[in-house]
């Protein structure tokens, strides 16, 4: 039986590996030990060339990660 962070983590792998143009993410950290966080830190780095992501979060290390043009909206 997989964890809510086990389960969080293959969701995020499988997404990401779809071919689209753009792939939405709606709080993609949550529930991710440190590993999976570390490693979703390193994908927004580099996401796969001509790929728009979308990545709405309340975590800021995922912002700053991201390294892309970044839109906040604060409320």
């Amino acid at each position: 039986r997989l964890s809510g962070g086990q389960l969080q983590y293959l969701r995020f792998w499988s997404s990401a590996a779809a071919p689209v143009d753009v792939l939405c993410l709606d709080e993609p950290g949550n529930n991710l030990d440190a590993r999976g966080l570390a490693a979703l830190r390193a994908w927004l780095h580099t996401p796969p060339a001509g790929q728009a992501v979308v990545l709405v979060t309340h975590d800021d290390s995922l912002v700053d990660a991201a390294r892309q043009r970044v839109i906040r909206i604060a409320s």
